[in-house]
């Protein structure tokens, strides 16, 4: 049997990725891709799943392009939960001078890389960005 796949778009921290492995799931059929844009999220990602040779994390935001964009951080600091790539999400938390350069990537692109896969298990939260991406 060829192994399935779960993309986790705006893993954050990896909560959704560590509910996804803790419910039973037959984890030896799954490869699994966890997607970031925030440096500090990374971090936490490389240092608790690095290791898991099934799993490939990616420092970018998921997007309909594959080029570069600014992420917006919340006025408090780029270390928190919620960052977006949309400049009038949720407005009053972000700035412009908290901008970060960002890879993206190319959700049509990261499809057709994954085409061996049977099936393929989306989660995305990626603060707004997720109609233009669909």
């Amino acid at each position: 049997m060829r192994k399935q796949l779960f993309i986790d778009a705006g893993s954050n921290v990896g909560q959704s990725f560590d509910h996804f492995r803790s419910i039973g799931y037959q984890l030896e059929k799954w490869d699994f891709h966890l997607i970031e844009p925030n440096p500090n999220c990374i971090q936490e990602l490389n240092r608790k799943y690095k290791f898991l040779d099934d799993v490939t994390i990616s420092e970018a935001a998921l997007s309909n392009h594959s080029s570069t964009t600014q992420l917006l951080g919340k006025k408090e600091l780029l270390t928190s939960e919620g960052n977006t790539i949309v400049n009038d999400h949720n407005s009053a938390h972000y700035v412009a001078d908290e901008l970060l350069q960002v890879q993206c990537i190319d959700i049509k692109e990261l499809l057709e890389d994954a085409s061996e896969y049977d099936v393929i298990h989306m989660k995305l939260d990626i603060e707004s960005s997720e109609y233009n991406v669909l």
